[in-house]
């Protein structure tokens, strides 16, 4: 059967601004804040500081003067219809200060910001007595959420807040103002292993800045979003993204206005097939939740070639050093054999190949010698790959593959085909 291969660009997958729709969502109070949303399920669980019964009070600031009283964790079950918010959970509640949070892929872990003292009788009582913020864990079993246990790298010394478990639950990256950092408030990075989390390590000068970084949050994707008060900034917080790729954070980006303004935007999260998220922005005054939809778009598309997986080969041994009746032969692997010192050679398809370098007797013919001996791992160009079987006929149905594109240690949440005649799809 005939196969037709196309390579195409290799993509990023955003928001389109022209088909994007940003809309305050109903639940919110117009004096009090709403923030830091996360999805679960139908609805979001989110920050308020709104009145609950006598429980008021003030806490330490973590990063914005608008957010200094008292917040707890609130769940609203729809944002399609206007619900009235409840309290998520009375056991991770308390008089004093709750959020922000995340929650494991299964929903059954929650890591939460909260003072680490709550034995005062009043929550104004917070401030005087250097009640610094902390973060705790605690696990759904059975039908609530047992009692919330201290992060092991809290500190009675500075402030350790917004946490953000990767879905995976390897990984978990919160804001800190400890000693030692960039800023004001940097985020750290913690590794799980078979003795815990590992020792908080600061993510670097690709994240963070001068300024103050928090309120992140791990998309399914891998994805790192944050706020940033540094100098790139539109005005206060803006959201930003990064990636951890082969050990390292890349750059940060900047996220698209629309979810980035003059004002405080922060608290970003976006759900699994890239077209719903929301936000928390002050551009109204208080600082409420926004909801954003639209049609996710490819851009910043880089036509890729055909790779033809080719490198140099050289021995930088003095061939004068050899006998007259000696010449270097490199055996590629493949069944291929060039006698030279320095040479090009092409490799058919990607795979592991055992390069040789020998040193033959010209009069014999024989291997006198190896001179070196090395695994080369030809790798496939990272790239949208996609091939159509059979002909191209008018009328007639066409199956379209994907499944040999490689785009390294990313992982492909959703694919989107877009037929250039009006018609989509979804699928590999």
């Amino acid at each position: 059967m005939k196969r037709i291969f196309l390579f195409i660009g290799l993509c990023v997958f955003s928001f389109s601004m022209a088909q994007q729709n940003i809309e305050l969502l109903p639940f919110n109070s117009p004096y009090e804040d709403e923030y830091s949303p996360f999805i679960y399920g139908s609805g979001i669980v989110f920050c308020s500081n709104r009145m609950r019964g006598l429980l008021t009070g003030t806490y330490l600031d973590t990063t914005s003067s608008s957010r200094n009283t008292q917040t707890d964790i609130y769940f609203v079950p729809s944002v399609q219809r206007n619900c009235k918010p409840r309290l998520f959970s009375p056991v991770l509640s308390s008089p004093f200060h709750e959020g922000p949070f995340s929650f494991s892929a299964d929903k059954k872990i929650i890591y939460f910001t909260r003072n680490q003292i709550l034995s005062k009788k009043k929550a104004s009582d917070v401030k005087q007595q250097g009640n610094f913020l902390g973060i705790f864990y605690a696990v759904y079993t059975g039908d609530q959420w047992s009692e919330p246990k201290p992060f092991p790298y809290n500190s009675s010394q500075y402030n350790v807040i917004h946490p953000a478990l990767h879905p995976g639950g390897k990984m978990l990256v919160f804001a800190s103002d400890m000693p030692g950092g960039f800023g004001g408030y940097d985020l750290y990075v913690c590794f799980w292993d078979k003795n815990g989390w590992t020792k908080p390590e600061n993510l670097g000068p690709k994240v963070n800045s001068p300024a103050d970084e928090a309120f992140p949050f791990f998309s399914s994707w891998d994805q790192l979003f944050f706020a940033s008060r540094c100098q790139e900034s539109s005005g206060g917080f803006d959201v930003f993204s990064s990636r951890y790729h082969a050990g390292r954070w890349t750059k940060s980006e900047k996220l698209p206005e629309g979810i980035n303004s003059p004002f405080d935007d922060f608290g970003y999260v976006i759900n699994e097939t890239k077209d719903t998220a929301f936000f928390a922005s002050n551009r109204y005054g208080s600082d409420d939740i926004f909801m954003m939809t639209g049609k996710n778009n490819m851009v910043l598309c880089e036509p890729l070639t055909e790779s033809k997986y080719c490198y140099d080969f050289f021995e930088q041994t003095n061939s004068e050093d050899l006998q007259s009746t000696m010449k270097f032969e490199w055996d590629m692997g493949d069944g291929t054999r060039i006698r030279a010192m320095k040479t090009t050679h092409c490799f058919n398809q990607p795979g592991t190949y055992k390069v040789v370098l020998n040193v033959i007797d010209s009069l014999t013919g024989e291997i006198y010698y190896q001179e070196a001996e090395y695994l080369l791992e030809v790798e496939p160009p990272e790239g949208v790959f996609f091939s159509t079987g059979g002909d191209l006929r008018t009328g007639k149905k066409i199956i379209f593959d994907a499944s040999q594109t490689n785009f390294g240690d990313y992982r492909i949440v959703q694919w989107q085909w877009d037929f250039g005649d009006g018609t989509t799809a979804t699928g590999m």
